[in-house]
């Protein structure tokens, strides 16, 4: 194929019905739309899918048409039909992306090239959290049959190498974060004075435990603050039981933001709680870093990797450790302008048009092969 030739990628349409909202969809939509955006780039995408639950794709994608459908019924519905039809997007491809590792979407589009993209090994790390079957069992049978493979850090590399023991060579290609993330975002919400923030799911390791208890600890002597927690659903029973147990029924404040209020809730933050045990690569340290908000994160490998020298450290599940940084934030704020500043100038490298362009050779690279 010739450097002038622009390569038709074929994005398969699984993450579009099983996402509403989430990182890995996020990824594919930021990518298709960087790709359409930028034709120097040499890429043409094309998303293999006519109905989407997914709310990026359905708003950030006009140029698609997909049909909405709501609930996981009518999704996995669609999701059948997907795998049942005949498949004339890829006629005239010339690589096909996977989108996840559901079984019935494994060869499809064989036998162009197939790009698989590593995300975690969260499911088999935190093997307690599983009940059932999790279509993530099936990433090894992808990724052994991948023609390339794409990791978004390279700690989830390590990670896999170490527990599925492949002989498999991964391109680390880091997530973006959208240039809406930025310091001084005006209040776009009604939000308290004085707040800690807690962004996504919280359950298993993400370890939302820690932090609520961190921060009862912080609550008994500054009366005013709240933490917020964006998105991850309503309190569970249980969470509601805790936060009663530790008497902050009024200062534990759950919101389901859209994403267009998301930068004012991290913008006006004192600082991020990044308490997860576990991660691929950990999307809220980035868009906390490029909005000038301090990072108190758990000293994982992978927080490391992605925050280096930006953030602030505590041990993993230490409530301890974690409240005492918290109130040193609240006492002494301007001493931790350094990690601010150098949280702003860390997140420039965190940019979806990178992302495109190095997965743009991923792909020319991969066909220079044949």
């Amino acid at each position: 194929m010739s450097d002038e030739k622009s390569i038709r990628v074929v994005y398969d349409p699984q993450i579009f019905l099983l996402q509403k909202y989430g990182g890995i969809s996020r990824y594919f939509v930021s990518l298709v739309k960087e790709f359409q955006a930028n034709p120097k780039l040499g890429i043409t995408p094309i998303v293999d899918a006519r109905a989407s639950c997914n709310e990026y794709a359905l708003s950030e994608l006009p140029g698609i048409d997909l049909v909405r459908v709501t609930g996981t019924f009518h999704s996995l519905a669609a999701l059948a039909r997907e795998v049942a039809r005949p498949l004339s997007h890829y006629k005239h491809a010339d690589i096909v992306h996977s989108t996840f590792y559901l079984p019935g979407f494994l060869r499809r589009g064989s036998p162009l090239p197939k790009v698989v993209t590593l995300f975690d090994m969260i499911p088999e790390n935190t093997p307690r959290g599983i009940k059932f079957w999790n279509p993530h069992f099936l990433k090894k049978n992808y990724l052994r049959q991948a023609s390339a493979v794409v990791s978004i850090s390279d700690a989830s590399t390590k990670d896999m190498l170490r527990e599925y023991r492949l002989p498999i060579t991964a391109s680390t290609i880091y997530l973006g974060v959208g240039s809406e993330f930025q310091p001084n975002v005006p209040r776009a919400i009604d939000l308290p004075a004085a707040y800690f923030l807690f962004v996504g799911n919280r359950g298993g390791y993400k370890d939302f435990g820690t932090a609520l208890r961190a921060f009862s600890e912080v609550a008994k002597s500054v009366k005013s603050i709240q933490l917020q927690l964006a998105g991850g659903g309503a309190l569970t029973p249980r969470e509601t039981k805790l936060v009663r147990k530790l008497g902050l029924e009024d200062r534990v404040v759950q919101r389901q933001i859209s994403d267009k209020d998301l930068p004012s809730l991290y913008s006006n933050a004192i600082a991020l709680l990044y308490t997860t045990q576990y991660e691929g690569f950990g999307l809220p340290l980035v868009e906390a870093m490029a909005s000038g908000t301090i990072v108190l994160a758990s000293d994982t490998e992978i927080n490391k990797e992605i925050s280096g020298e930006s953030a602030i450290y505590f041990q993993v599940a230490s409530s301890g450790d974690l409240s005492k940084l918290m109130s040193q934030v609240l006492d002494e704020p301007t001493s931790f302008s350094d990690k601010i500043s150098q949280g702003l100038e860390r997140a420039k490298s965190f940019t979806w048009a990178n992302c495109a362009e190095k997965t743009a050779s991923v792909y020319k690279a991969l066909l220079k092969q044949d």
